[in-house]
């Protein structure tokens, strides 16, 4: 296991929840932990970034290979798909806790996709500021859903059950201003919520 200011797997630093300062206490950061999200969460409306309803509360996989499928078709091996499969699965679960908790979806206004980042392609990876060189999208493992008022991020630390029900994996909120980062694949201490490096 590694501490909270240990490197773990693929140059992740992860939190040891049961001796963070914010698990037991109200606070991660600006992100409040309550156990009643409802109320918890400050709704802010945004005009120019729509809210979504009914059948647009899913992620497709076409949105989740943002066109890469066809241009790095030579990169998408069967795992890849796989995994490209199971992550959008489980995203889904997640939209779907997030709608019956009320919290707003918004889609990106550029791509009117939930989508922030899905598959990429190591060349697409590199040109990523920030991205670790061993990155869970690379393998399809990890989806970026848009974020623009943190309110995903700040649900998903007030329900970390859940993301455990989902087996879902957070990338601190800390690094993840206006998208919520999620993974299938547990970073090597296996915590719940982690930092990227």
């Amino acid at each position: 296991m590694c501490s909270a200011d240990s490197t773990g797997h693929r140059g992740q630093s992860c939190l040891r929840l049961a001796s963070a300062p914010w698990y037991s206490c109200t606070h991660i950061g600006r992100y409040a932990v309550n156990p009643q999200p409802k109320k918890a969460l400050a709704r802010r409306a945004a005009p120019h970034i729509p809210q979504i309803a009914g059948a647009s509360r899913v992620v497709t996989l076409a949105q989740f290979w943002m066109g890469r499928d066809a241009v790095y078709r030579a990169e998408l091996t069967e795992q890849i798909a796989r995994n490209a499969a199971q992550t959008v699965e489980r995203v889904n679960r997640l939209l779907a806790a997030f709608a019956a908790d009320g919290v707003a979806l918004r889609c990106r206004p550029d791509t009117g996709s939930l989508v922030a980042s899905g598959w990429r392609p190591v060349e697409v990876n590199a040109r990523v500021p920030m991205a670790v060189p061993d990155s869970p999208h690379i393998d399809a493992a990890a989806c970026d859903l848009y974020d623009p008022h943190n309110e995903l991020d700040a649900w998903c630390v007030s329900n970390l059950a859940a993301l455990a029900g989902l087996g879902l994996w957070l990338e601190h909120p800390e690094y993840t201003d206006g998208w919520c980062h999620v993974q299938i694949r547990a970073p090597r201490c296996g915590n719940r919520v982690f930092r990227p490096w």
